[in-house]
């Protein structure tokens, strides 16, 4: 597995008085805490709305206590979150593009309030990883084909605040299903992600996709559901066209994952190492799937952005 060592996770304080004896979210409070708190320093003002993905169910797991998370976090943040205008999204890989939607939606009518977009996950839950076992999606030396279960969390301040902060810009974001999905007896399609690519990609200005950040898991699944969205959308694409995907080295992070792909696709165009428009693409163990178009910041020269912008 590749956990976060239990040296490098904070404490709980007063959200222990909420979560009591629940192992599982205090974990992914103590794993939330630190980047939400660094992504919230880049911001000084009114508390915030929390757009947040979390876990998506699975088979024999207990039902996640998702206004309890967001209470403890909140009281762990010393109240800087918005929690009457925030929303969780319980719906694993593909939950943060739900997030990101829903904040970018927020943002525009809100003339540019700023919000938190997040996710946090952990496969540290023994009847997940029974589950993953029993189906033979654990990689382990009599299978190749699966996947290094993870745990981690990602936070993005979106908004318009301080355009100097962010090297990059999110131009659009599409969500959809996929009826024949890696659990599902339903005969695979490659409709879900396809769908969301091309509607994420409709109405974007001339210029193809020069650069993809996945959330990948490691399995073949995912690599073949990836090649029939990029056949069928083909034109949009450059090519020589690069793919990246962190779980080569931070393994699956699940529901993280579309918010950990912001931070990194943010980071990359900082450092001016992309141009172009890039793709986000995420896919849920369930129907799930999500897409966003991300490109450099518009008008602002690399030099003068501030420092600090690592969210």
């Amino acid at each position: 597995m590749a956990l976060v060592p239990d040296a490098n996770l904070p404490a709980l304080n007063a959200a222990r008085d909420v979560l009591g004896d629940a192992e599982r979210s205090a974990r992914l409070v103590r794993l939330a805490k630190p980047a939400a708190k660094e992504a919230l320093a880049l911001y000084q003002g009114r508390p915030l709305p929390l757009f947040l993905a979390l876990p998506e169910p699975h088979p024999g797991g207990d039902e996640l206590p998702c206004e309890d998370l967001l209470i403890g976090l909140q009281l762990e943040l010393d109240g800087t979150l918005d929690l009457a205008r925030s929303r969780v999204f319980p719906g694993g890989r593909a939950a943060g593009v739900a997030a990101l939607l829903a904040a970018t939606e927020a943002v525009q009518r809100d003339r540019g309030q700023p919000v938190l977009v997040g996710g946090v996950d952990t496969c540290l839950d023994y009847t997940l990883l029974s589950h993953l076992k029993s189906s033979r999606r654990l990689k382990t030396t009599d299978t190749a084909d699966g996947l290094v279960p993870g745990e981690g969390s990602a936070f993005v301040l979106c908004g318009d605040a301080d355009p100097r902060l962010s090297a990059m810009q999110i131009l659009s974001a599409a969500v959809g299903a996929e009826p024949g999905h890696i659990g599902s007896d339903i005969v695979y399609m490659g409709e879900g992600l396809s769908g969301c690519v091309s509607s994420a990609l409709s109405g974007q200005p001339v210029g193809l996709v020069r650069h993809v950040f996945a959330g990948f898991t490691g399995e073949h699944y995912c690599a073949r559901e990836w090649t029939t969205a990029l056949i069928r959308n083909r034109s949009r694409f450059a090519e020589g066209l690069r793919v990246e995907h962190p779980a080569a080295n931070v393994g699956d992070v699940r529901a993280a994952v579309a918010p950990l792909l912001l931070a990194l696709a943010s980071v990359a165009y900082e450092k001016s190492r992309y141009d172009g428009l890039g793709l986000l693409i995420a896919s849920s163990d369930g129907e799930a799937r999500g897409a966003a178009v991300v490109g450099p910041a518009a008008g602002l020269d690399p030099l003068e952005r501030k420092e600090g912008t690592r969210q």
